[in-house]
């Protein structure tokens, strides 16, 4: 539960750091699309799996990148996506991706407290019901025999 609440909230921190990191909006140029598999989606059946190469400009250097796209597009086909002005990286600045990511960061972050909460109860009332229970007797050697009180 405390790997998944981890997992959960460093990949909001990252998709919220990728967003603040890609601040120009860029026109984003596709060619060389291609089928190059299929998935199954449970809802639609089979679906193709495609990838484009993009080509843009940031800051007057040019870069390019084979990756996944929606479709098939033809040649020359424009998309508008934010790059980062410092090394070309790209996102969509999909803010539904951070919400959906941080609500299911906020909701194992938030089992993973109360998962630790009641072990630390749990923890707590055995040590409690420890110092409460007398010592076990000690044996002598004058004592010694059947274990019983005399």
């Amino acid at each position: 539960m405390v790997l998944a609440a981890v997992v959960t909230t460093g990949g909001t921190v990252e998709q919220v750091l990728l967003r603040a990191r890609t601040t120009e909006p860029v026109s984003i140029e596709l060619s060389g699309c291609r089928v190059t598999g299929q998935r199954w989606d449970e809802g639609a059946g089979p679906e193709d799996e495609v990838e484009c190469r993009y080509v843009w400009s940031v800051d007057g250097r040019t870069f390019d990148e084979v990756r996944p796209a929606d479709k098939v597009h033809p040649d020359g086909h424009r998309i508008r996506l934010w790059a980062s002005s410092k090394g070309g990286e790209l996102d969509e600045h999909s803010w539904q991706t951070v919400a959906a990511m941080g609500l299911s960061a906020a909701v194992v972050d938030g089992l993973a407290l109360l998962a630790g909460a009641g072990a630390w109860r749990r923890v707590s009332r055995r040590r409690a019901e420890r110092r409460d229970v007398a010592a076990e007797p000690v044996l002598t050697t004058g004592r010694a025999g059947t274990g019983r009180d005399r």
